[in-house]
């Protein structure tokens, strides 16, 4: 029924050992390690069901793990997996580009009118959107699951749109 609330992966429980917990836009967030994905993962608590904790021995926390290095990566709104990505940038973006990540970034030239940038950011309907509002001047490079995630995000509005006959 509408309104009826629809819980990802089948309803099955998801472990995970906890780092940390922050706010950002309003929205509460736990970070943590998810052992059987064997990665760093982000969830908004309120959008959490059935919690419970674990009589369990964690997960260590991975040393290599930077905690405010890994929360500029994030994006408002729903958070999806952590992923890196290359994005080639207009040089008009670069504003942007470090207002979103920072100033400590890998970043490399790609043309004269162009650079590229390797940062890890939470996947997510927010982040194709922030990538979608320069209109082109950043472009998704990889990886080619991210791409193609990005297209199909493009693709299924164009199709909303001519089923709406806007198109």
């Amino acid at each position: 029924a509408a309104g009826d609330k629809v819980l990802k992966d089948n309803g099955q429980y998801v472990v995970i050992t906890p780092f940390a917990i922050t706010c950002k836009n309003n929205c509460y967030y736990v970070l943590g390690y998810q052992t059987n994905l064997q990665k760093i993962i982000t969830y908004r608590l309120d959008l959490m069901a059935k919690t419970r904790i674990l009589n369990e021995q964690g997960d260590p926390k991975p040393t290599e793990l930077d905690l405010n290095e890994y929360m500029k990566g994030l994006f408002q709104m729903q958070c999806g997996p952590v992923t890196e990505i290359v994005l080639e940038c207009s040089n008009n973006t670069m504003l942007s580009i470090v207002d979103k990540f920072g100033d400590n970034i890998d970043i490399w030239k790609s043309t004269v009118d162009s650079f590229y940038i390797k940062v890890s950011v939470s996947i997510s309907d927010a982040f194709y959107a922030w990538v979608f509002q320069h209109g082109g001047d950043i472009r998704i490079i990889s990886p080619i699951s991210v791409v193609n995630g990005y297209k199909d995000m493009v693709r299924n509005a164009l199709r909303q749109d001519r089923k709406n006959g806007r198109g």
